[in-house]
C-alpha cells in the first residue's frame, strides 16, 4: 500500500472537496495562486503554506487546525481526517 506524504494527502482532500461543491480550479485559485500551481498542489507535486492551505480551506468552507481538517457543513455536523 502506497503512503503519501502530507502535501499529498492534503491535496487529494482538497480536490476531493473542491469536486465536491463544483469548485473549478479558476474559482478556488482566484487571487491566491494560479490554477495551474493550484492543480499542481491537488496531485501532490507542490506542496502548499500553511497560509495557502488556510485560505483555500476557508474557501472551501473547511477550518484547519494543526491537529486535524474539520469540516462544518449546513447540518453543523463535523467530521476530521
Amino acid at each position: 500500500m502506497k503512503e503519501y506524504r502530507e502535501d499529498e494527502r492534503f491535496g487529494y482532500f482538497l480536490k476531493e472537496h473542491r469536486i465536491k461543491y463544483a469548485i473549478t480550479l479558476e474559482q478556488l485559485s482566484e487571487g491566491l495562486c494560479s490554477a495551474s500551481e493550484l492543480a499542481r498542489i491537488e496531485v501532490g507535486t507542490r506542496a502548499a503554506g500553511k497560509a495557502l492551505q488556510n485560505r483555500l480551506l476557508q474557501r472551501l468552507g473547511i477550518s484547519f487546525s494543526s491537529r486535524r481538517i474539520t469540516y462544518r457543513g449546513k447540518s453543523g455536523s463535523s467530521c476530521c481526517t
